[in-house]
């Protein structure tokens, strides 16, 4: 719509002339964040599903790690032929924006306020990001497996354990022997100092032994590829990019990956033939979208608009709120098809 009808749709319904202006990802073909894009499947829950069910895939117990999004917490549940596992959907939402009215009524420019609103659903995909690397990196430790009839005492994912005279070569095998013997096409995400030690490594080794040992091929021949992860995010290690006052701050940013550690997942999983993590989104249908007065994009996040009064010198002043948000399940389906790193910036420069 232009500026004309804009002001018109504004005074008549300020939720839907708002939510008119705001525009999908701002490449509307990525559904997803690339690092979930490359190690995750993905799938669409129907309108109304509280829950999903996983079964076993094979005739053996096994343990369904179950993720909050919010906080990274995983909860280990027990899967088996005759004991499916029921996870229920969870909510993944960005921080609270706003405009003022008088702000917009002023402004020649409507883009700035759409292209604003929709860096809200890329945020999700920076969330998502961190969403993975924080809770493999950080919370899968060892755990009472619960649900069904039974409970089971089962293993972390496994961390890569340094020793002297290690450097990163090193570090990368040890984590393929781990996740070796249950899948193949393995991808390491790295953090940024990790990639810059991958990326040196050969001139290194050259320098200091006199002999050019090509760990390229070695990656390639034992199915290894690499990602770099970069981005910062807004986040207190609790809630997602949510401060003591409610709000993002940005002392609370920090790195999507940790500079100094890698996460190895092989994604081709002997149990299945799958990847070992799973994003189910459930489906926000048109007619609720209309009805809620929001816009919804291609996986699913839909960004909603209300009218609120903000306080601007002492004088409440009407205002329009953004946020982006999404209904998901998360889950580690084969743990052990997984590998992580402690810090290794000690063995970076061997």
């Amino acid at each position: 719509m232009n500026r004309e009808e804009f002001l018109v749709e504004l005074s008549a319904n300020p939720r839907r002339a708002v939510a008119a202006t705001i525009g999908q990802c701002l490449d509307p073909h990525v559904l997803t964040s690339p690092v979930m894009a490359n190690v995750a499947d993905f799938s669409t829950a129907k309108q109304g599903e509280q829950i999903k069910t996983f079964q076993a895939e094979r005739s053996d117990k096994y343990v369904v790690y179950d993720v909050d999004p919010a906080t990274c917490d995983m909860t280990a549940k027990n899967v088996s032929p005759t004991e499916p596992v029921l996870l229920a959907f969870k909510g993944l939402q960005t921080e609270l924006i706003t405009y003022l009215v008088t702000d917009l009524l002023n402004s020649e420019d409507l883009s700035c306020f759409a292209d604003a609103n929709a860096r809200l659903t890329t945020s999700l995909d920076v969330l998502e990001s961190r969403m993975i690397c924080w809770s493999l990196l950080n919370k899968g430790i060892k755990g009472l497996a619960t649900g069904n009839s039974s409970n089971t005492l089962v293993e972390s994912i496994s961390s890569v354990v340094p020793e002297t005279g290690d450097d990163i070569y090193d570090l990368i095998m040890k984590a393929d022997k781990i996740v070796n013997p249950y899948g193949s096409d393995k991808l390491v995400l790295t953090g940024s100092n990790v990639d810059f030690s991958l990326s040196t490594y050969m001139k290194r080794k050259a320098a200091i032994d006199n002999f050019a040992f090509d760990s390229k091929a070695g990656y390639d021949a034992a199915g290894i590829s690499f990602q770099k992860v970069i981005g910062q995010v807004q986040w207190t290690g609790t809630l997602h990019n949510v401060g003591s006052a409610g709000i993002a701050t940005s002392s609370s940013e920090v790195a999507v990956m940790d500079a100094d550690r890698f996460i190895m997942v092989a994604r081709n999983g002997a149990r299945t033939g799958k990847r070992p993590i799973k994003v189910i989104r459930r489906e926000i249908a048109p007619a609720i979208a209309k009805l809620m007065g929001v816009t919804v994009d291609g996986a699913q996040r839909a960004t909603m608009t209300d009218t609120i009064y903000q306080n601007v010198s002492g004088t409440a002043q009407a205002a329009i709120a953004a946020w982006a948000m999404e209904s998901l399940i998360y889950c580690v389906t084969d743990y052990r098809c997984i590998a992580v790193s402690p810090d290794v910036s000690a063995y970076l420069e061997n």
